[in-house]
């Protein structure tokens, strides 16, 4: 079964399909590279995880069903989304999966003070330790999207 938004990247073309999904970087598409490899590449800025060499239908669920389906239906923005998934994985203490999801949180139009703010309210819930694991991973995700001066 095809998710809705895989069938969507299937027919529109590349700079649509780039324009549609907030992860993508716009690559200009030659002979080599088709519009189905295009979409798949689509997720990228998020850390490669083994689970997708040892398990790839659980990496094809998770880029095709979790992204492509679940995080564009309409019913919340991406942006609260974001707002939700940040809070969730705090909560939870999965700091290896908040890099990833900063930055897409800012993607989605979140500003680093929200993102603070996210942590900063959940560490009276969810604990002390779980906040500061929270913002090293902030801090590290941001880090590494600023330009290298020098």
């Amino acid at each position: 079964m095809v998710s809705k938004i895989a069938a969507h990247c299937m027919s529109k073309e590349p700079r649509e399909c780039a324009l549609r999904h907030p992860m993508a970087q716009y690559r200009p598409t030659t002979e080599e590279v088709t519009h189905k490899e295009h979409c798949r590449m689509r997720y990228e800025p998020l850390k490669p995880s083994s689970y997708e060499s040892l398990a790839p239908h659980f990496g094809e669920l998770t880029r095709d069903v979790l992204f492509g389906d679940i995080w564009e239906r309409p019913q919340l923005s991406k942006r609260e989304r974001s707002l939700i998934t940040l809070a969730a994985l705090m909560a939870m203490g999965k700091t290896p999966q908040l890099y990833g999801h900063v930055r897409r949180a800012q993607e989605n139009g979140l500003a680093k003070e929200e993102i603070a703010e996210v942590f900063m309210h959940l560490a009276f819930y969810c604990g002390w330790p779980s906040a500061i694991n929270a913002f090293d991973a902030a801090k590290e995700a941001m880090d590494s999207q600023q330009p290298k001066h020098g």
